[in-house]
Formats: C-alpha cells, structure tokens, sequence
C-alpha cells in the first residue's frame, strides 16, 4: 500500500522519536524544515484522507488540514502551503487552494479553479499551472501570483511539462504543438 508511521526526531538525537502518524503514504518538508506536511488515512470513523500539518517544535499533535487532499507543496519562502483537492475527471481537473503557514489553522482559500498541475517557482510568490483541455493530451498553461492573488494565461494547447526558466519565475517555458505553432516557446511579458 505505500504506506506507514511517520515518525521525526531532531538532530542531535536528544530523546525519543515522535510519531505523527500511523497510515501515511506522502509527506513533503518545508524549504526551512521547520514545517511537515503529510497525508494520513484515517478510518474511524469513517474513511478519510487528509492533509496534516506539523511544526517542529510543537508539542501539539499535527493541524488536522483538509480532506481529499492530491498534491500539495509549500511555497518557496515557505509562507503557504498549495494543495490540490475538489478534483474531477480522474484528476484531470482540481482546485488550487493555499493556506498562510503562520495562520495554519484558519480555513483554506480556494486561489484558482479546475487546475491539472502546478509547480511553485524556486524563488518568489509565482506558481505555474496547467489545466487539462477535454480533448486530447494538451494543456493551456498559466502563472498565478500568490501574493496578489493575480492569474495570467501564456497559452493554449500546450505538451506537458511546462517549467520556470527563471528562478523568480518571471520566466516560463513549454512546447506548442499545433501544427503552424510548433516549437518551444519562452513567456516573460506580463507575468504577474
């Protein structure tokens, strides 16, 4: 099943391990490693999969986070935490939603809507997304500003993947593949 006890421990080994839980399939550390986020499965009492947040430190169990959670990342300045969930059509078609890591415990808030994937640049508040077309393997790809709330689309019927060619992310390439449009496109004009 891909899945068992997360357990953490700080360094230099000062005393036992703290378990964080028990059926957890997924985890991902903040760029500071101060903050742990992970998917555990619960089955009491009813079945669930859910987003868990644990800062290290803390003496308090891990933040209980969001439902039906699939994928989720931290931000490059570690301020929010991104996660997928609300998907449809077999994941082809989520909603981004984040989280400010410091108000941890305040209710999510939906960024954008109907996203394939997204990809936070190395540096700065941009965040690349995809959105699955109906038809066919192609994409329309955008940036979205986590720090204005801004989203900006670079294109449409684009290949998979499409990166930040830039560390700030001011700068974002992919592949066209309509036939008068082919090639490898950069976009830099306009992103917010």
């Amino acid at each position: 099943l891909g899945q068992g006890t997360l357990m953490v421990a700080s360094l230099p080994l000062d005393g036992p391990a703290k378990s964080l839980g028990e059926r957890v399939p997924s985890y991902v550390w903040s760029n500071d490693g101060k903050t742990l986020a992970f998917v555990e499965r619960f089955f009491k009492p009813l079945y669930s999969v859910e987003l868990m947040v644990h800062s290290m430190g803390s003496t308090e169990p891990a933040h209980r986070g969001q439902q039906r959670v699939d994928g989720y990342l931290f931000s490059a300045d570690d301020q929010y935490l991104m996660f997928r969930t609300g998907c449809i059509r077999n994941g082809r078609a989520c909603d981004l939603h984040t989280v400010e890591v410091a108000k941890i415990k305040e209710p999510p808030r939906k960024a954008v809507e109907g996203i394939f994937s997204f990809k936070p640049a190395s540096e700065g508040a941009r965040v690349l997304l995809t959105y699955a077309r109906t038809q066919g393997d192609l994409y329309d790809v955008a940036v979205y500003n986590l720090k204005s709330q801004e989203r900006k689309t670079l294109d449409q019927l684009v290949k998979v993947p499409a990166l930040f060619v830039a560390p700030d992310g001011s700068k974002a390439a992919y592949i066209m593949s309509e036939q008068s449009k082919q090639g490898v496109y950069v976009a830099s004009d306009g992103i917010p």
